[in-house]
């Protein structure tokens, strides 16, 4: 067993010969990034849950140079007591969440990342910053 992390694999030819490698969710901890961005979604998460139409819509952007690792489970993004369940994978390194009303943030928020109850996988970033 490889143990939790992003394991990309590197098979050549379609033999079943493959290198893995695996970053652990403790190497995306140290280095694991948020950014609040303009979107122009027209629906989004409220972070109760729903999907609902967009009044002023944020895209929270996650990104970790380690990568986020393929799991069973999805992640779910945490910011105080909103979660976001509904995301795109951009990239290996990049995880993107829509909020339907950047008024539902607050400065000093905790934020942290989790795949599915798995508490084990917790990812925590710095605490929210200012935003508008």
């Amino acid at each position: 067993m490889l143990g939790r992390g992003w394991v990309q694999r590197t098979c050549i030819g379609g033999a079943l010969l493959c290198a893995a490698t695996v970053t652990s969710n403790a190497e995306a901890d140290a280095t694991a990034t948020l950014a609040v961005e303009p979107s122009k979604a027209d629906r989004a998460e409220d972070g109760r849950g729903h999907t609902v139409d967009a009044s002023a819509p944020r895209g929270l952007v996650l990104h970790s140079p380690a990568g986020w690792p393929a799991r069973a489970l999805d992640p779910v993004l945490y910011i105080g007591s909103l979660h976001f369940h509904h995301y795109t994978h951009v990239d290996r390194t990049t995880l993107r969440f829509e909020l339907d009303d950047v008024a539902r943030l607050s400065e000093g928020d905790i934020v942290y990342v989790q795949y599915g109850d798995d508490a084990q996988s917790r990812v925590r970033l710095d605490d929210l910053g200012a935003v508008r």
